[in-house]
């Protein structure tokens, strides 16, 4: 018998040294090049949506305050009363698309970066040296899917800013994009002027948008860009501290937007940039073949065919001028590309609510995955009236959604949140439940 026991515990002994060390390598959740891993939970990482039938507000319009959970709302309302969103008036849109603000405040006061060009003190807006920001705004559409496909083709990420509107009416676009290693940002609901908007507008124009991504991926974006770059110090306080979102910007506008899917410009005469494809192609070369120092992130488009000729035409050119392409994400190695998750094919926390203060940490909480779903749920957007009035249908009252915030999934089993491979695990687990037992015989 005791030779038996200890033939048994010299198997568990092999049996245990097939396990990987925790602390043998910096896992590839925690390390700070960790965008350059292959997540090898990737295959693993599904979709996560509360309630693939949700009701989204209508489409191509403001968000109403009415169809605001009561949790947005209350966190608001409680980042007012604390003093952490400024008392600044909504500006007024003139007949030239301008912006105008009442009397009797400074540009300090207001902050304005369409008027004034001030940067808020954790707005993004240039590259570190020697990075080319890779990112598009106004997607998704039918023509986005060929540019997501170029840029797999070049193992190549971006940040996408995405108008919410544009993922209820594009969802297998959307869809594509999600499956992909890009990363996925807010541009609003409806792509108003924001600064221009009540507190609950603005609040619902991001909200909603960061709500329908996370139903169709699973992920919970922290950043967001501003249409027209039109953002104030109060709108930048609502995304900032109700919804964790950090506002980026751009030091320049390659005007790519000017040009339709026919080439031909759509800009005013005046608009020197965007007269034609050539002028944009050169203006653009100007940035690939100037200073590296700062950085600079290019303001440019996925919505017409001439914005993908026009980036596939420059991209190939970049490397050999001297440029480090990467998403937005990538800027700070520190930080994550969601508030739930570290990147495009890394698990997601247990984080379920979009409010900053539902945030759970990604780097501690990474090994949590999410929870399953079926893919290609259909969405639908609710009938809302001019005057705000509530959808005539609805699947999830503002309550349930309320209700939802803040909802946590509960992580793996040790081994696991050590980043040990599960089957070794079941092995390792089998064999020290054999030998107990062969020993207490």
């Amino acid at each position: 018998m005791t030779s038996m026991k200890l033939s048994l515990l010299l198997a568990l002994l092999a049996t245990l040294s097939l396990v990987p060390q925790a602390s043998a390598a910096i896992p590839a959740h925690l390390h700070p090049k960790r965008h350059l891993f292959e997540n090898p939970h990737k295959e693993t990482v599904v979709k996560r949506q509360q309630n693939p039938n949700r009701t989204y507000p209508t489409a191509y319009a403001v968000p109403s305050p009415s169809l605001l959970p009561q949790a947005w709302t209350d966190a608001l309302n409680e980042a007012i009363s604390n003093g952490k969103i400024p008392n600044i008036p909504s500006s007024t849109v003139t007949s030239s698309g301008g912006i105008v603000y009442p009397s009797g405040y400074s540009d300090k006061q207001i902050g304005s970066w369409t008027n004034s060009k001030i940067v808020g003190p954790n707005d993004i807006a240039d590259a570190p040296e020697g990075v080319w920001g890779v990112d598009f705004d106004d997607g998704p559409v039918g023509q986005s899917v060929n540019l997501y496909k170029y840029l797999q083709s070049q193992n190549q990420s971006a940040t996408h800013f995405l108008i919410g509107t544009n993922i209820a009416t594009h969802q297998d676009a959307f869809d594509q994009l999600a499956q992909m290693d890009q990363q996925m940002a807010v541009h609003t609901w409806s792509h108003s002027l924001q600064t221009a908007l009540t507190n609950e507008q603005v609040l619902g124009e991001l909200a909603w948008t960061m709500q329908i991504i996370y139903d169709r991926s699973g992920k919970i974006p922290n950043l967001w860009r501003p249409p027209q770059g039109d953002v104030d110090n109060r709108v930048r306080a609502i995304a900032e501290e109700v919804l964790g979102l950090q506002c980026v910007l751009w030091v320049a506008d390659s005007n790519d937007w000017c040009l339709g899917a026919d080439y031909k410009t759509e800009c005013p005469p005046d608009n020197t940039i965007g007269a034609s494809y050539e002028s944009v192609a050169s203006y653009i070369k100007t940035h690939v073949t100037g200073s590296k120092s700062p950085g600079i992130i290019l303001l440019e488009h996925e919505i017409e065919a001439p914005s993908l000729s026009l980036f596939q035409g420059y991209y190939p050119t970049l490397r050999e001028n001297g440029w480090t392409p990467e998403p937005i994400g990538n800027f700070d190695q520190a930080k994550a590309w969601y508030a739930n998750g570290l990147n495009a094919s890394t698990p997601t926390t247990g984080q379920t609510g979009m409010l900053l203060a539902n945030q759970v940490s990604a780097t501690s909480s990474s090994s949590s995955s999410s929870t399953s779903s079926s893919t290609g749920t259909s969405m639908t957007t609710g009938t809302q009236s001019s005057n705000g009035a509530q959808p005539t249908s609805s699947t999830m009252s503002a309550t349930e959604a309320s209700q939802s915030e803040g909802t946590t999934s509960s992580t793996n089993g040790a081994m696991s949140a050590l980043g040990l491979d599960q089957s070794l695990c079941a092995v390792a687990s089998l064999a020290i439940s054999a030998v107990l037992a062969a020993l207490v015989l």
